[in-house]
């Protein structure tokens, strides 16, 4: 059977929609499913069969790229919840521009501005984690609780560009 249309990367995996979940959690629940859906099991086959192996897999595996991380599963959570990440505002561009512009004094600053974007990320991913596993059930608190979720999204996904593309940790899942 191909894969069912409109499943959350959670739901495909068979997981809870929270931020809570971690790492070997999202892997051990990919490799169970990958295992059950392979082509390779499916050689013998009708062609249909096989290719509907062939789009479980694909989707199993867009789950797992989109869940592997904790910032990728707080993405795919405000997306859920209907949140986006906006355009940052003008002050907040103004002082990325500033750390890229202080970055290129010399190797020691590059590598002081990469070090210091990683920790924002860092520690906005674990504020930004622990405000999504902590959201509101009445309404229109949830709404702007989800909203402000989006900018920093916004905010970290800033800070972890401007980490990698200064020689820092690869801070994003699916980027450089």
């Amino acid at each position: 059977m191909p894969p069912l249309p409109g499943l959350s990367p959670f739901a495909r995996l068979g997981l809870e929609a929270s931020v809570s979940v971690d790492d070997a959690t999202v892997e051990r629940a990919w490799l169970s499913r990958s295992r059950q859906v392979h082509p390779d099991r499916f050689q013998q086959r009708p062609p249909a069969e096989r290719r509907a192996a062939a789009e479980q897999t694909a989707a199993l595996n867009d789950a797992y790229r989109a869940l592997k991380t904790a910032f990728g599963r707080a993405v795919v959570v405000v997306g859920l919840e209907g949140g986006r990440e906006p355009k940052l505002p003008q002050v907040q561009l103004v002082a990325f521009m500033e750390a890229r512009e202080e970055a290129e004094a010399s190797s020691d600053a590059k590598a002081a501005v990469a070090a210091r974007a990683a920790a924002q990320f860092t520690a906005g991913l674990a504020a930004l984690t622990t405000s999504l596993a902590a959201l509101p059930t009445e309404t229109e608190a949830r709404r702007r609780a989800v909203t402000q979720a989006g900018l920093r999204l916004a905010e970290l996904r800033t800070w972890g560009r401007l980490a990698q593309d200064l020689g820092g940790p690869k801070l994003l899942p699916g980027e450089r």
